[in-house]
C-alpha cells in the first residue's frame, strides 16, 4: 500500500497544477529518479523522458470526451471512476451503480480522509446499506469509455504484445500511465464552460483514478470549474 500511497499522492499532486504535458512530465522522471526504491529501471525513465507522448496523449483525451459526452442530465451529484486496468493497460471510465441510494456528505468525508480508497470502502456511503452493495456498485456500473493501451500503437506505452518478453514495468509503467490517464481526463476540464456542459445540470461531478481495485480523487468538477477540497 505504501508504494501505491507515493505514487497517488504524486500524481495527484502534478495533475492538480494544471501544468503542459512535458512540464507534467518533467515532474514525474524527476519524482521518479528521486525514488530508486519505488521507481527501480532508470533506463525505462531515460526512454520516457525523450519519448514523443502528445499523440497517444491526444487520443487518451479523446477516449475521455467521448465517454463524458455520454452522461445524461441530472441533478444532484455523481462519481466516475477511471479504470486503468491491474496494470498499465486499460482506459475505463464509467460510473458505479446505486448513487441514488448514497449520501453526499458520506462520500465527501471518505473523499477528504482517504488518499487511496479501495473499491469496498464506496460501500460505507449509502445511506442505508443495501443488500449486496458491493454488487450494486461495480455490476451495474454505466460504461462511458473502454479501450486497450495497444489502440495507442506507443512504443513504450504498449507493452502487451505476443512476444515472451512483454514487460509492464511494474512501478515504472504503473506510475507512468496514472499520470497520462489522468491528465488526459482531466486536461478538458481546464474550460469552465465544457464543465457547465459536462455537469448536465448536476451540481457536482467527483473525478476519481485507479487501478481496479485502488483509487484517489483527482478534482471535483462544478460550474464554476475544477476544485480538489472535498469539503
Amino acid at each position: 500500500m505504501d508504494n501505491w500511497s507515493a505514487m497517488f499522492e504524486e500524481v495527484r499532486c502534478i495533475v492538480r497544477q494544471g501544468l503542459p504535458l512535458s512540464e507534467s512530465l518533467f515532474q514525474v522522471i524527476e519524482f521518479a529518479n528521486s525514488n530508486p526504491a519505488l521507481c527501480d529501471e532508470p533506463e525505462y525513465w531515460r526512454q520516457v523522458k525523450s519519448h514523443e507522448f502528445r499523440p497517444a496523449f491526444d487520443t487518451m483525451i479523446g477516449w475521455g470526451k467521448a465517454g463524458l459526452v455520454q452522461i445524461a442530465p441530472s441533478k444532484g451529484w455523481e462519481f466516475l471512476l477511471l479504470d486503468l486496468g491491474d496494470c498499465p493497460e486499460t482506459f475505463r471510465l464509467y460510473s458505479p451503480g446505486g448513487q441514488k441510494l448514497m449520501s453526499d456528505l458520506r462520500l465527501r468525508v471518505l473523499l477528504s480522509q482517504k488518499l487511496v480508497i479501495e473499491a469496498g470502502a464506496f460501500e460505507e456511503c449509502f445511506a442505508t446499506t443495501p443488500e449486496n452493495s458491493f454488487n450494486l456498485l461495480f455490476r451495474n456500473a454505466q460504461d462511458f469509455a473502454d479501450h486497450h493501451v495497444s489502440e495507442l500503437n506507443d512504443d513504450i506505452l504498449d507493452w502487451t504484445g505476443d512476444t515472451e518478453d512483454a514487460d509492464d514495468h511494474g512501478n515504472n509503467g504503473c506510475l507512468l500511465w496514472l499520470l497520462l490517464g489522468s491528465l488526459a481526463l482531466l486536461s478538458p476540464f481546464n474550460d469552465s464552460d465544457y464543465c457547465r456542459q459536462t455537469l448536465q445540470g448536476r451540481d457536482k461531478l467527483y473525478l476519481l483514478s485507479g487501478f481496479e481495485s485502488l483509487f484517489t480523487h483527482l478534482a471535483t468538477v462544478t460550474a464554476a470549474g475544477l476544485v480538489y477540497e472535498e469539503v
